[in-house]
């Protein structure tokens, strides 16, 4: 599925960025080539050169400066906007005490390919994004854990593994002629990134077996972030 994802999103702009409709939008890359941007979903900046109206070689980044991000306890009064339990978390389960997840910083060099003025691009770079954990903690109710129902809580620590890969990509990226220039894109890695889970906190009552099955069942509901993507405004001179 990773693979038919990568192949699907460059087939669909290798169709538009040939488009002819990409002429009807000036661009100002040749006269203001040098691009300096803020990227706006996390802090970090876009910066790179294009060599040419076509080519452009660069450098973006995410979560300059790691970080983690920690709740309170929730408690069981959260609800959802219907009233009911709230379903928090990435594992689709209800009674969400508490979490704390790391957020890592993450690197991208990219080499882009543009053919039309409007901006839209292929690229073809390297990501590095270093170690990053969560721990989401539920509170004791009854639920579902295997075949069987249990009165119980848990915790789920994971853990994503350093990362390293070569990396394929599509995006945006306009630049006016007065040299005002905006973006977003993709960067998806060729590798899966690896992730582990470890679960406690179960009531002494729930077998090996359930345990086992839960395991199974939300593996892969948080997977390893294996790409990275900006949304960016700045100027180009």
């Amino acid at each position: 599925m990773f693979k038919i994802i990568q192949v699907g999103l460059f087939a669909l702009l290798l169709l538009v960025s040939v488009s002819p409709a990409q002429g009807q939008m000036a661009q100002g890359r040749e006269e203001n080539p040098i691009q300096i941007q803020y990227n706006g979903i996390s802090g970090g900046t876009v910066l790179g050169v294009h060599v040419t109206k076509s080519i452009y070689v660069g450098y973006f980044q995410n979560n300059p400066y790691s970080k983690v991000s920690e709740s309170p306890t929730l408690g069981k009064s959260i609800l959802d906007p219907l009233g009911g339990p709230r379903a928090d978390g990435p594992y689709g389960d209800g009674g969400l005490e508490s979490y704390s997840e790391s957020f890592a910083a993450q690197k991208a060099l990219e080499l882009r390919y543009s053919e039309g003025e409007f901006g839209l691009y292929i690229s073809v770079g390297y990501i590095k994004i270093a170690k990053e954990s969560s721990t989401y903690t539920y509170d004791q109710r009854q639920r579902g854990v295997g075949d069987n129902q249990y009165d119980t809580g848990y915790s789920i620590a994971t853990e994503k593994s350093a990362y390293k890969s070569l990396a394929f990509g599509v995006g945006f990226n306009h630049v006016t002629k007065m040299g005002f220039s905006l973006g977003t894109g993709l960067l998806i890695g060729t590798q899966e990134r690896e992730e582990t889970q470890t679960i406690t906190g179960f009531d002494s009552s729930v077998t090996e077996a359930d345990k086992a099955l839960f395991k199974e069942s939300i593996s892969g509901n948080y997977p390893g972030d294996a790409f990275m993507t900006y949304m960016s405004i700045g100027w180009n001179f």
